[in-house]
């Protein structure tokens, strides 16, 4: 075939994954069940460049007997995702277990994607990919030192998540 026919339909194509990828973003706003975690204390000290601020999750750093894997399959694969079940407990959400493979959820119970990114006897160590959050512009932040911050997530049935905002407790 003439390569000016298939010019529009690649075209075609790529919009519409484009479009897809878009509205799947802003479908978690409308699907997506609001989660709230806890961070460690705020160090206001940092440099913030751009208003973008890493959050550090009081649920990151959990206890390894929360692992229902084997015992180092994290080492076995690098980058794999894995798979943290969090329900709520009081005003947040807390990590229930790490799983290997995608497990069910009941009632208030979400799922995030994770990553291990340490293991030892006594505690394993999660990265969220939440971590970073760009402040909306006009946004002047007086957060008091040294106390936990609130973080508003959506997390979408299909496993993608975004934070929403950041507040103090």
């Amino acid at each position: 075939m003439n390569r000016r026919r298939w010019l529009p339909l690649l075209i075609s194509l790529q919009v519409l994954i484009l479009a897809t990828i878009a509205s799947s973003w802003y479908a978690i706003d409308i699907w997506g069940k609001e989660i709230r975690l806890k961070t460690k204390p705020y160090d206001q000290s940092e440099p913030m460049i751009d208003k973008e601020i890493d959050l550090v999750y009081q649920q990151s750093e959990i206890s390894s007997s929360l692992w229902k894997g084997k015992q180092r399959e994290y080492l076995q694969t690098s980058n794999r995702w894995y798979y943290a079940k969090l329900a709520p407990v009081g005003r947040t959400w807390e990590v229930q277990g790490i799983y290997p493979e995608k497990p069910t959820s009941h009632g208030d119970e979400v799922i995030l994607r994770t990553q291990v990114e340490e293991m030892d006897s006594k505690k394993v160590m999660l990265h969220f990919g939440l971590e970073e959050y760009t402040l909306p512009q006009g946004t002047h932040v007086n957060w008091p030192d040294n106390k936990p911050l609130i973080t508003k997530i959506k997390v979408a049935p299909w496993g993608q998540a975004k934070v929403i905002s950041v507040s103090e407790e």
